[in-house]
């Protein structure tokens, strides 16, 4: 999304990065991978929960709680108008694209 970024806001589309992660931290990895949009800091899971991204995972044969990547396209009314979940970053980003170039 970051090396896409100005072919989004061409497309008024506004990009957000959601995680549990608290603001320093959000800050910090922000200006580190040098993102031009926003992080939300959903610390205490509301977002996560009410998105339905925060599920149980398993990985190495361990099962624990974490956040399913994932992405969401809402309208300015607050409406979920295309989702993805389970998200794999290749070529991810140009599907969106195409999608919100659409609407």
């Amino acid at each position: 999304f970051r090396d896409n970024h100005e072919a989004f806001v061409n497309a008024n589309t506004v990009v957000y990065g959601v995680s549990k992660d608290n603001m320093a931290s959000h800050e910090k990895f922000k200006e580190n991978q040098s993102f031009p949009f926003e992080l939300i800091a959903d610390e205490d899971g509301a977002l996560c929960e009410a998105f339905g991204v925060w599920q149980l995972k398993s990985r190495n044969g361990e099962e624990k709680m974490g956040i399913v990547r994932s992405t969401f396209i809402i309208n300015p009314n607050g409406d979920i108008l295309k989702s993805w979940d389970k998200v794999a970053v290749g070529g991810h980003v140009d599907e969106v694209l195409e999608a919100v170039q659409a609407l």
